[in-house]
């Protein structure tokens, strides 16, 4: 005899009992009072005993042994008793999102022991709606849409003898997202000597992953929230390795991030310096900054016609507009330039005037090319006639060299009011690239 249970009355206890036959297989001999039987094949005692013992159910043919939803075992075994069918399981919790695709959720929770199931609940317009079922505690959500933010609950429930479904409580909300689909179109639509402006595809998403290879590895550079990007301070002559992926925030801010793009390898251009009697050029640029000097004797005479022709060209485009525009500084001889910048650095000291004037020999007012508009101050900034200048001085072959917030590039402060000649079509390119000119040319401004 492999097992012998006994009935106990009321405790509804169920009458087991099994033999083995003569191959070594568990037959059943009795069963009295036993509500439910499911028979299954067995390949020895032990395991008829372990069947019996789990409750698990299945159908084999050949041998059989009864598996009780209840009972009672006595000797060296323990005591079950059979759960109350009609109490609803636990609420469900734990419950959250292992794996998010650009179409699918992953959602897993606790297990409850004496669940038969689970229900899972996507909340959809008009509210929550169930998506699926299941006897695990983990279900796969299919067929969503990329870069949503979805909302789930799941609850649990029993099957009565009846076939009813039991229902536990609800479990908390869980806010996801799907992932964001895959960026394409990924290219270099600007290069500079020092930058690349990176443009894509647009997806639907929060913001979008800039990465740039460095050191063997991919490092986030920026987090921008359009589908372009410039990338500064790179080297001339020099190739660099970007991806782009789009990005998800659920309601927790967390990220659900899309594939990476494909590679792009950009080469930015070799820049040519030339010196030519003591004159600095770049890439055919005359320049005069902290770094590129002036020889003392260099003396154009004046503003170059070049340069004057055009101011007459902007001051006439600017009437019409009804804004009135004069140079009020324009050619400053090496001495001239020593006379002034001396006086700043008594007035304020050598530091803070090297923010605001440049030391002889290394002002752009030495080339010929540079000149204050209307007033040299800060006055000057936000009026109509600063605004009009940013705006269109470009039309007419200058720049605002020394722009807003490029003064750790420039070398000095915001000076709305000092244009740079550089010719109508070299003044369109730095205008639309958004740079300074050390920017685009890729080249320093910093005293030795």
């Amino acid at each position: 005899m492999l097992l012998c249970a006994l009935q106990n009355g009321a405790d509804m206890v169920y009458y087991i009992m099994c033999i083995e036959n003569d191959t070594g297989q568990p037959e059943l001999t009795e069963v009295l009072s036993v509500r439910k039987m499911i028979f299954r094949k067995a390949a020895s005692a032990a395991a008829a005993l372990a069947l019996c013992l789990s409750g698990t159910v299945a159908c084999y043919d050949d041998a059989y042994v009864v598996s009780a939803l209840q009972y009672k075992i006595y000797g060296n075994y323990q005591e079950q008793t059979k759960p109350d069918p009609t109490e609803p399981p636990a609420k469900v919790t734990g419950l959250y999102a292992s794996e998010t695709k650009t179409t699918s959720i992953r959602l897993c929770w606790d297990k409850i022991q004496d669940a038969d199931g689970y229900s899972v609940y996507l909340k959809q317009t008009g509210g929550y709606q169930e998506v699926g079922k299941t006897d695990a505690a983990t279900y796969n959500v299919t067929g969503l849409l990329p870069s949503w933010r979805r909302h789930f609950i799941v609850r649990a429930y029993k099957i009565g003898e009846d076939g009813t479904f039991i229902y536990g409580p609800y479990s908390d909300q869980l806010f996801t997202a799907t992932c964001a689909d895959t960026v394409t179109g990924l290219k270099a639509t600007k290069k500079t000597y020092n930058s690349v402006t990176l443009s894509w595809n647009r997806v639907s998403c929060n913001m979008y992953i800039v990465y740039q290879m460095k050191n063997g590895k991919w490092q986030r550079i920026a987090k921008p929230t359009t589908n372009s990007y410039t990338v500064t301070g790179l080297s001339n002559n020099t190739s660099y390795n970007f991806v782009i992926r789009a990005c998800k925030l659920d309601d927790y801010k967390k990220e659900h991030l899309g594939w990476l793009s494909n590679k792009l390898t950009v080469t930015t251009p070799k820049n040519t310096i030339v010196k030519k009697n003591g004159v600095t050029y770049v890439n055919g640029i005359l320049i005069a900054n902290k770094t590129y000097g002036l020889p003392s004797t260099y003396n154009p005479g004046g503003l170059t016609k070049a340069t004057y022709n055009a101011f007459l060209e902007m001051k006439n485009a600017a009437a019409k507009d009804g804004i009135s525009l004069w140079i009020c500084s324009g050619f400053r001889s090496y001495s001239t330039q020593s006379w002034l910048y001396n006086s700043y650095v008594n007035r304020d000291g050598r530091a803070k005037a090297d923010t605001y004037s440049a030391r002889p020999g290394y002002s752009e007012h030495q080339t010929g090319l540079a000149m204050d508009i209307n007033n040299a101050s800060s006055s000057f900034n936000n009026t109509r006639e600063a605004r009009w200048l940013a705006n269109n001085c470009w039309k007419y072959g200058f720049i605002i060299r020394y722009p807003n917030g490029k003064q750790n590039i420039t070398g000095y402060k915001y000076e709305s009011w000092h244009v740079r000649y550089l010719g109508k079509d070299m003044a369109k390119k730095v205008y639309d690239s958004g740079l300074c000119l050390e920017e685009y040319l890729g080249i320093t401004s910093r005293y030795k």
